[in-house]
């Protein structure tokens, strides 16, 4: 007879993974979250594998429209990057650089997705832009400030500052990503004036209808 060996912590963490991904293939998120979330109780390490894990239950609760629990587990995934990212030493420095550099982007992107949710999902636009804030920080460290990502982030902030009545800040944000669009793309005079318009247009539903002459004016 063979020798029954129980199953390690370990074993049983990746057994709950797998049998949670299929459900998750399958469309049960209910029955998938079962198994992350127990898989999650599992994993004692810090690494990146648990901000994926914890990013899995985040998708599952977003599949299921639940925002409180989505920015929950969105919000437990960052603070857990942050700690890998803080605590891992690279000895090489090329190496070191180049993981600083793609984890400052995976960070910046979970902060613009939990700026976004509260934006355009709650409509939280004050909370949004701390999370916008904190998108821009990384990336822009990460891929250096002059790229559309970066110039995006800004007109979204732009719009979150606009809906929580803080219209200077507002037009400053917008401004900053105006200048860096210029710089980014010199000879495109539409896609600059579209950028224009699509400001003076919001500028319109909320019946700032001489601010939004002004930029309709710079679209010209």
């Amino acid at each position: 007879d063979q020798l029954a060996i129980a199953p390690t912590e370990n074993d049983l963490e990746v057994v709950y993974i797998n049998m949670g991904n299929i459900l998750f293939k399958e469309n049960s998120y209910k029955r998938a979250l079962y198994f992350y979330i127990r898989a999650l109780e599992l994993h004692e390490i810090l690494n990146t594998e648990k901000v994926e894990l914890i990013d899995s239950i985040a998708t599952c609760f977003k599949r299921l429209d639940n925002p409180q629990l989505v920015l929950k587990y969105k919000k437990m995934g960052l603070q857990t990057q942050l700690k890998v990212f803080a605590q891992r030493k690279i000895a090489n420095k090329k190496k070191r650089n180049q993981w600083i550099k793609e984890t400052e982007m995976i960070i910046g992107s979970v902060y613009w997705d939990i700026g976004s949710y509260y934006q355009k999902r709650l409509g939280k636009f004050e909370e949004g832009s701390k999370y916008i804030e904190g998108a821009i920080a990384y990336i822009s460290r990460s891929e250096g400030e002059k790229n559309e990502m970066v110039a995006s982030l800004h007109a979204l902030l732009s719009q979150c500052y606009y809906k929580s009545q803080m219209k200077v800040a507002s037009r400053a944000a917008f401004e900053k990503c105006m200048s860096l669009r210029h710089s980014i793309y010199p000879n495109k005079h539409v896609m600059i004036g579209v950028s224009y318009q699509t400001y003076a247009q919001l500028l319109i539903g909320l019946r700032e209808y001489e601010e939004a002459m002004i930029y309709h004016k710079k679209a010209l």
